[in-house]
């Protein structure tokens, strides 16, 4: 599931960052999608959600930056992005004689990235 939508509570923000508190009608759905793409089961209480490209249209609140909006229903539609990178592992111990080490990793990095962050009025 490459695009979704969640509803829930802003309860923090860092930076370019949000962290929602999910809804429980969205728990189930958000659960599965973080076991999908993460490929570890998590409960889908909590969700962090990377808005730096993402449109903002908060109606009917006066804010100025985004903590001023903790605390309220917001509906998020988002995509997860997958990337897949190498990473250089430094060799800690002396392999046996013969042994096969490798000198790096494949690493999955997954994250959610919002297209629009809505207010529920």
């Amino acid at each position: 599931m490459r695009n979704f939508a969640v509803s829930g509570y802003l309860i923090g923000v860092d930076g370019n960052r949000l962290i929602i508190k999910v809804i429980d009608d969205d728990i189930q759905r958000i659960a599965a999608i973080k076991t999908l793409h993460k490929k570890s089961p998590q409960l889908g209480n909590f969700i962090t959600i990377n808005i730096k490209s993402a449109q903002i249209k908060i109606n009917n609140l006066e804010w100025k930056e985004l903590k001023d909006l903790i605390g309220v229903l917001l509906h998020i539609t988002c995509t997860t992005r997958i990337y897949d990178f190498r990473k250089k592992i430094n060799n800690l111990q002396q392999p046996a004689a013969g042994a096969y080490v490798p000198d790096s990793i494949t690493m999955n990095l997954v994250s959610f990235q919002a297209k629009v962050v809505k207010n529920i009025c």
